[in-house]
């Protein structure tokens, strides 16, 4: 289960299995819980990843981009978003113990695993920039194992079902044109035994692409659902949108593949959509906040040599069948 802040789709919302010290963390304005306050090793994983995707990206003189007003850094735009997002790994340790959701020995075993593998990837330089510990890496990544579990859990019997009609993937020949009439005379000359779709689409079609997949769901399956009806080799009627006339050739009318993963796709998107309603909810009265004292310290303009962009990519290693 896997764009905005961090790659991965399962929400990346972990919970926090730490060992590391705790302290009274807030979370409302009268009520304290204790909570286990992620290290600075840990968090540093974590800014690492962001900072090194975005310089591979933008390169590093991204972190020299100011804000709108120019009253700050867009380097510590996002060490505020990091820590934002740490504070829902909080939260998220608290909504984990109303599942009961443990770790299996097998789990841990693998975290182990993916811990010693990210562990002996860091470079020196990139130790020295994130400073973290083996124990951090693997309280990290039990974490995220954790998170898995608790979004597998909330949504293993819910009642989401897709039918293969409702992630259908179909492929077509296709031709736009600006007359009415020249689409009709095409469409009768189309009936004709030999004749072309894709000759007179080429020869015609004010598009000069001809060809094209439509997915259940995608804005040209609501602008024209009629071509999911067609049979493979089946010409539509002449459609109309926008003061433009569409022919339409079913070339493929069920792309196994490509529907199996449409419907994946939608399911995932479903799921997480109803794990973010419910942990919504949770988070309304338990609003969790970060006591740290790390975070002002912490400047993505450091650390030139760090580039590891390996935590997620390791961890699919051993858990992204599961």
């Amino acid at each position: 289960m896997k764009k905005t802040f961090f790659k991965k789709l399962i929400l990346l919302v972990l919970i926090v299995i730490l060992t590391t010290s705790c302290s009274g963390v807030k979370i409302s304005d009268t009520n304290y819980v204790l909570v286990p306050e992620f290290s600075r090793g840990m968090s540093m994983i974590l800014v690492a990843e962001e900072k090194n995707k975005f310089e591979s990206n933008f390169g590093s003189d991204v972190w020299k981009i100011k804000s709108g007003s120019g009253d700050s850094n867009f380097k510590d735009y996002i060490v505020g978003c990091v820590k934002a997002y740490v504070e829902k790994l909080m939260t998220l340790k608290l909504f984990a113990d109303s599942f009961n959701i443990t770790l299996s020995t097998r789990d841990r075993e693998w975290i182990n695993n993916a811990a010693n593998d990210y562990y002996q990837s860091l470079t020196e330089m990139d130790l020295e920039y994130i400073e973290c510990s083996l124990e951090d890496i693997k309280n990290l990544y039990g974490i995220y194992r954790l998170a898995n579990l608790a979004i597998d859990s909330m949504t293993r019997n819910s009642d989401v079902e897709l039918s293969i009609s409702e992630s259908k993937v179909v492929s077509v020949e296709y031709m736009i044109l600006s007359s009415e009439e020249r689409a009709r005379e095409i469409k009768e000359l189309l009936k004709l035994r030999g004749s072309s779709f894709a000759y007179y689409a080429s020869s015609n079609s004010e598009d000069t692409n001809i060809n094209m997949i439509i997915k259940r769901g995608d804005k040209m399956s609501s602008i024209f659902p009629e071509v999911f009806y067609l049979a493979t080799g089946d010409v539509s009627d002449v459609l109309t949108y926008q003061n433009k006339y569409y022919l339409f050739k079913c070339t493929n009318d069920y792309m196994e593949k490509e529907t199996l993963l449409r419907k994946q796709e939608i399911l995932k998107d479903l799921k997480n959509k109803e794990f973010n309603q419910q942990f919504v909810v949770f988070q309304e009265k338990n609003s969790v906040r970060s006591n740290a004292n790390y975070w002002s310290s912490i400047d993505l303009s450091l650390g030139v040599g760090c580039r590891v962009q390996k935590f997620y990519e390791i961890y699919d290693k051993y858990f992204l069948e599961e």
